[in-house]
């Protein structure tokens, strides 16, 4: 009876661990969001190495209103375009040519290139510290493998044809 019950609640974490690792990134987007795992320090203390961080996405039209100060995620300029999260450390130009010179908050200087509004993915919404970590381990093959198979494995294990035993009725009272 125990046995049942652990398997029943490790079934039901798997089911809710799987559930949120698939639904959640792929609503996000539809939410106007794009949820990332930092993988670098250059934000620290803010945003911490391992944070989930969840970006509003903004048009080119909006990236123009932004301002120092605000945190952004971009296309690195270059070959290989990675996603950048940095602070906008000023405003450069005029409406028209808008850029803005971005710096990680651990970084001891400015960036070497200039963000475009065409360029900015979205605006810092939120942060979660190491839920990255986890979601980027969740994501994995091996362990969304493992957790289907523990499911697999409960629904063998579990007999629905078994009964629990009634439980002892009590005596009825005499009015």
């Amino acid at each position: 009876m125990i046995l049942r019950r652990f398997t029943s609640l490790l079934a039901a974490v798997g089911i809710v661990i799987l559930a949120s690792a698939s639904i959640v990134p792929a609503v996000a987007p539809q939410l106007g969001y794009s949820i990332l795992t930092v993988r670098s320090g250059s934000m620290s203390p803010k945003i911490s190495t391992g944070s989930l961080i969840g970006v509003q996405s903004l048009s080119p039209e909006e990236a123009r209103n932004l301002k120092a100060g605000d945190i952004i995620t971009f296309h690195r300029p270059g070959p290989k375009s990675e996603l950048v999260t940095h602070r906008i450390y000023s405003v450069l130009g005029n409406d028209e040519h808008r850029t803005f010179a971005t710096k990680g908050d651990a970084n001891g200087i400015i960036d070497t290139w200039s963000v475009s509004p065409e360029m900015v993915v979205g605006q810092l919404s939120w942060d979660i510290p190491v839920l990255g970590y986890i979601d980027a381990f969740l994501t994995t093959w091996p362990v969304r493998t493992g957790i289907i198979a523990l499911l697999v494995l409960y629904g063998i294990t579990t007999r629905p044809d078994e009964k629990p035993e009634p439980a002892a009725a009590e005596p009825a009272v005499a009015a």
